[in-house]
This record gives C-alpha cells, sequence and structure tokens, in this order.
C-alpha cells in the first residue's frame, strides 16, 4: 500500500542555504559550494510497483566551490552572495567556474533577484536625511539606483517582478509593497497590504502573490497536539496571511490564512505548492497546496507505504507494512521546474524523453523533489500476487 508518490528524489547537502532552476539543472547552494544536479535521468528508472525502495538518489554533475548564502541566474550566469548581508558576489561560469568578484557600492539586505535584464536588490543602511534605503540595479556592467520612499527597515525586502515592466519591493514598516519601472527605477506607487509582507510569486498570468512575515503567534482553539508522554497540548502559531494583489490597480484582493511563515511557492495549474514554518503533528512541518478555485488547503507530509517480506516467513510469505516518510521535515526555500523536451542516447539510438514539472525543496540537510502532479492524492493499494476472497457460499480466486 502507498501513497500515490511515485519517489521522492533525494540528494544529502551541507547546510542548504538556497535552490534555484537555470532551465536544465536545479541548482543547489551550500556550504561546499555551488552544487549542479542533472535530474532528468531518473525518468529511465524502472520502478518496483510492489517491493523495494521508491526513493531515487540524484547524483551531482558538477560542483563548483565557492562561498556563499544567495544565488541567482542571469545572463548565462550564476551569481552568489558572500552572505545574507552581502557586498560582493561571485559570477560563475558553468564551464569555467568563477569569473570575476563583484564588489558592490554598499552592504545589501535582500534576496538578489533577475528582471528584466538586470540584478536587483537593495541596501542594508540608509539615507540619513530622508531615512530611506536604496535600490539598485546591476545590468552586468553598471550600476544604477533609486530611493525606496518608506521609512528604513532592519528586516530583510523580498524584490520580485510582476512580469509588467516592474519591480515589486517589500516595506516591513509601511505594511506594503512598492512598485518601481524596471526600465528608470521610478517609484511608481505603494500597495497597501494588511500584514507586513515577506516574500513576492508572481505567476506566470501575472498574477502577484504576497506572503505576511511572522506576526504574534494566535492561538487555535480546536488544535490539539498529542505530546511525547500521551498528554495533549493546545498549539499557538503565527496564522500568516497570502495577498493576491493587482498590481494594475495596485489593491490588495483575496487573502489567505497561511498558517505559517512560507519559505517557497510554487505554482502549477491553479495551485500553489508552498513550503512554511508551522509545525504540524508529531513536530513535523508539512507543505500546504493551496486550489485557487475553491480556496481549499490540503498538507501533506508525503508519506509512503511499503510492503516487505518477513524474513522469518517462508512460502506463503508474511507481509508488513513499512512506513516510508522523507528524509527531513524542515522544508525551506522550493522551487518548480518546467516540462521540457531532450534527446538521449538509449544505447542504440537517439531517443527523446519528457521531463515532467516537478517541486524541489531543500531543508536542513536535503534536496528533496517529486512530480508535482502525483505529489497529493488519495491512497492506492499494489496487489502483485494471487488472492482469495469468500463471501456467502463462493470463493472468488483471482490474480
Amino acid at each position: 500500500m502507498s501513497w500515490n508518490l511515485e519517489r521522492v528524489l533525494y540528494s544529502q547537502f551541507n547546510t542548504p542555504t538556497d535552490i534555484l532552476f537555470d532551465g536544465r539543472f536545479v541548482v543547489v547552494l551550500d556550504a561546499d559550494g555551488l552544487h549542479f544536479i542533472d535530474y532528468r535521468n531518473q525518468q529511465n528508472i524502472t520502478q518496483d510497483n510492489l517491493l523495494g525502495d521508491s526513493n531515487f538518489g540524484l547524483s551531482t554533475s558538477k560542483t563548483i566551490t565557492v562561498t556563499g548564502t544567495k544565488v541567482a541566474y542571469f545572463d548565462n550566469h550564476y551569481y552568489v552572495t558572500n552572505a545574507d548581508e552581502f557586498n560582493t558576489l561571485t559570477k560563475i561560469n558553468y564551464a569555467t567556474g568563477i569569473v570575476a568578484t563583484i564588489s558592490l557600492p554598499e552592504v545589501m539586505n535582500s534576496n538578489i533577484a533577475p528582471i528584466n535584464g538586470k540584478l536587483w536588490f537593495s541596501s542594508k543602511g540608509k539615507d540619513d536625511l530622508l531615512d530611506e534605503q536604496t535600490l539598485y540595479s546591476f545590468d552586468g556592467d553598471d550600476f544604477a539606483l533609486g530611493k525606496i520612499p518608506v521609512r528604513h527597515q532592519q528586516a530583510p525586502r523580498y524584490l520580485a517582478t510582476d512580469y509588467r515592466g516592474n519591480v515589486i519591493v517589500t516595506n516591513f514598516n509601511d505594511v506594503s509593497i512598492s512598485k518601481f519601472d524596471s526600465d528608470t527605477i521610478t517609484h511608481l506607487s505603494d500597495i497597501r497590504l494588511s500584514r507586513e509582507a515577506y516574500f513576492i510569486k508572481t505567476l506566470s498570468d501575472r498574477t502577484c502573490f504576497v506572503a505576511s512575515t511572522q506576526g504574534v503567534a494566535d492561538e487555535d482553539e480546536d488544535y490539539d497536539r498529542t505530546l511525547a508522554d500521551g498528554s495533549t497540548s493546545n498549539s499557538e502559531f503565527d496564522t500568516g496571511m497570502l495577498y493576491a494583489v493587482d498590481t494594475v490597480l495596485d489593491t490588495q484582493q483575496t487573502k489567505f490564512q497561511t498558517l505559517g511563515k512560507i519559505g517557497g511557492i510554487a505554482d502549477q495549474s491553479g495551485k500553489l505548492w508552498m513550503s512554511h514554518n508551522r509545525e504540524l503533528k508529531d513536530d513535523v512541518k508539512g507543505i500546504m497546496r493551496l486550489t485557487l478555485s475553491n480556496n481549499q488547503v490540503k498538507f501533506t507530509k508525503a508519506y509512503e507505504m511499503k510492503l516487505k517480506t518477513d524474513p522469518a516467513s517462508t512460502p506463503p510469505f508474511n507481509w508488513n507494512i513499512e512506513e516510508g516518510k522523507f528524509f527531513e521535515y524542515s522544508y525551506g526555500k522550493c522551487i518548480k521546474t518546467e516540462t521540457y523536451d531532450y534527446e538521449y542516447w538509449n544505447g542504440n539510438s537517439v531517443a527523446q524523453a519528457t521531463v515532467p514539472e516537478y517541486f524541489f525543496c531543500i531543508g536542513d540537510g536535503y534536496l528533496q523533489g517529486f512530480k508535482i502532479e502525483s505529489m497529493y492524492t488519495t491512497q492506492r493499494v499494489n496487489i502483485q500476487s494471487t488472492a482469495m476472497i469468500s463471501t456467502g457460499n463462493h470463493d472468488y480466486t483471482g490474480d
């Protein structure tokens, strides 16, 4: 018996901090460097439908030694920050390795976002006269800048595009997001929210979602946890909010309770897959799926049930049901890989294969991924034997 999850693709890393998809590789940055994982070859592995471990270890195609915490892909190169609060970028080429080290105008405290042919980031420090921070763009050669007309904040900012030619910036102190023209860095408007913005994800249809930061813990009177000693305890957690934002009308639209601080959002077929920091039962963090058509939220810990032969048994065998799980439950940043076709040599001729969409997530020590369409469905039972069912005066035997 198993959950309808074909296999978990996984690889172990040394405290991974960032992840991206460059069109071919899943790229993971950890304490040892930048790792390139070609996950597509797992498509040719035949899964045993009844026995054996369906999880599949991914191999690393290449590792480039570099020290940093954040990575962005821009103009066929990878840019790695030297720290969370960074003042240099290491420019990396897949074929040749480190190309250059770029000194920034000042210390930055944001993600690095490739938007409309430039890299974007914002300053940690402030203009003392205006009490404002600076928004920077970098085209590969030169820097340009503009002021964020909101009071200076200590929390890191997050930058993203709205796919309408604009850069969107989170504002903690102003409980809003700011919109800038990506060509001129002209401030266009501020969009007021109900809670402090932390993370932005714009879908391919230009729907913009903004997640809030952690706030005051709220007590859920309907949610009890069973502790290790058998007692029960009410759980306190940060609800958080997720907003759909219209960046044309500059308005906040639908808002969802996110049940935790979101670490990443991936979109697929009218659904948002989100990693979050709320602990479910057994102190396990989860991944949730929001169906946009009906606002339904579901969680998964992606359990897998496996049938194993009892070593002490003889034919007819006794079977034990073992529970398999993810390798870890601390889910951090996540991405969705796009589907694409590629050619490969099958031993006799050139063949074509299609790689489906996958959801990948990093945690404290692992990269884990799985087919998105198979990630959260119903249970199924795989039978590969002769069975008999008795009812009334009749026995039914079949295979």
